[in-house]
């Protein structure tokens, strides 16, 4: 993280044979930028780390590692 750029890298399912991904947000215009898709094949995972990544940021709460889980 630096005064501009938060990035979250993430492995779906723990799952370091498919590889991580990596997601920015620029704090102050709140842009998104997909940095590495993860080798899963699908935008599912994905799909979850950005919405989370964006409610962090409006709140200005980055946590150095977090699970996120669903059902």
């Amino acid at each position: 993280m630096t005064d501009d750029i938060a990035s979250c890298s993430y492995f779906p399912e723990n799952n370091q044979e498919w590889g991580d991904g990596i997601v920015t947000i620029n704090r102050k215009t709140g842009e998104i930028t997909i940095e590495k898709k993860d080798d899963c094949g699908t935008g599912f995972y994905i799909g979850h780390v950005i919405p989370y990544l964006m409610e962090h940021a409006k709140q200005g709460d980055y946590k150095k590692s977090v699970i996120l889980a669903w059902y």
